[in-house]
């Protein structure tokens, strides 16, 4: 009995040991991002798949892309320095609201709770890319660059708000069709403004938009999300 005893003590001290917000993969190691998707498996996307590699450091379109960054940096403006510091912040009300966007007030109050879970599930494949390639940002490799908005301090590829930004302009196109051109086309200035401002290597966002419009696809096969998405008002009064 006391042997018993003993036993069922070890197992309930292992079991306790874990992290309750902490899931372990099959391969035994702690999973990366949230330990709650609210609509995509962590499966739904493939890392490795997912993007093509971005160009080796001192290579021929690495050094291309730095000079890309250095011809912005000496014309840029402080409008655009500016813009991008907003962008920076990440949701929908900074992406595509105003003075930038032109979602009113009201569409944000309304749609925002959708577009801050589908901003947390592409938070934890962004992240789990990032950490896959491991490229050191713009500033890093050359000490010549200026950004003119915080530094950051995870990896550059891929970019974070062009990744969000495309995944948010697919969902608004379903919200305003009509609006669609308009979306796309401020979710390509808030990408581009990251190489404006220093913090990004043009294929840091075209890889973004490429995994942005990768989660969209998967995000429409998920039941819950297409439910939360046909409950939101489709106009707002301002708009009307």
């Amino acid at each position: 009995m006391r042997l018993l005893l003993a036993v069922f003590a070890i197992s309930l001290l292992c079991a306790c040991s874990q992290a309750p917000n902490e899931s372990i993969s099959s391969a035994g190691e702690p999973s990366t991002g949230p330990a709650v998707l609210s609509y995509l498996s962590r499966d739904a996307i493939e890392v490795q798949a997912a993007l093509p590699a971005p160009p080796v450091p001192d290579s021929s379109p690495d050094f291309s892309e730095l000079n890309e960054i250095l011809g912005f940096q000496s014309s840029r403006t402080r409008a655009d320095c500016d813009r991008a510091n907003r962008e920076g912040i990440g949701n929908l009300a900074h992406f595509f609201g105003a003075p930038d966007g032109s979602l009113s007030a009201d569409e944000i109050s309304h749609w925002n709770p959708l577009f801050e879970r589908v901003a947390s599930d592409i938070d934890y494949f962004v992240t789990r890319e990032k950490k896959f390639w491991g490229r050191e940002r713009p500033y890093g490799e050359d000490p010549g660059i200026r950004p003119c908005v915080p530094l950051e301090k995870d990896g550059s590829y891929p970019s974070r708000s062009a990744t969000e930004a495309r995944a948010f302009a697919d969902i608004l196109t379903t919200l305003i069709p009509a609006e669609k051109t308009a979306f796309l086309n401020r979710a390509d200035q808030i990408a581009n403004d990251q190489v404006i401002a220093g913090l990004h290597f043009r294929s840091d966002v075209l890889a973004g938009q490429e995994l942005g419009d990768a989660i969209y696809q998967a995000l429409v096969q998920s039941f819950a999300f297409e439910q939360d998405l046909s409950a939101l008002p489709r106009s707002s009064s301002q708009r009307l």
